[in-house]
């Protein structure tokens, strides 16, 4: 997309920038944090402190993290988050792609 990502590829990542290691760590710590918190306020805090524009959740998000953390996007369109793909009318999708309003 050409869209920037809070952190890249973890390995990637820590070869090149080893002297920021620690952020590195800390910015995958926030991005798990993202997906598996249930509390709707801490999610919208760290994307906002990212700027995160949109967030993906497709099949590989679905295995990594909990479907109860997954939910709270669902929760959370109408006042921090549109939906950006697929259309709201195909409910069940395996691509969900949010748009954080107020960061893109």
């Amino acid at each position: 997309t050409g869209l920037p990502a809070v952190v890249g590829w973890d390995w990637h990542q820590r070869q090149q920038r080893v002297a920021y290691d620690g952020a590195v760590q800390a910015r995958r710590a926030a991005v798990k944090e993202m997906y598996t918190t249930l509390d709707e306020r801490r999610a919208l805090d760290l994307l906002r402190q990212y700027q995160v524009g949109y967030v993906y959740v497709g099949p590989l998000e679905r295995i990594y993290y909990p479907e109860a953390g997954l939910r709270k996007f669902e929760r959370m369109v109408g006042d921090s988050l549109d939906v950006a793909y697929p259309d709201v009318a195909y409910p069940g999708a395996q691509v969900v792609i949010y748009r954080v309003r107020g960061n893109s």
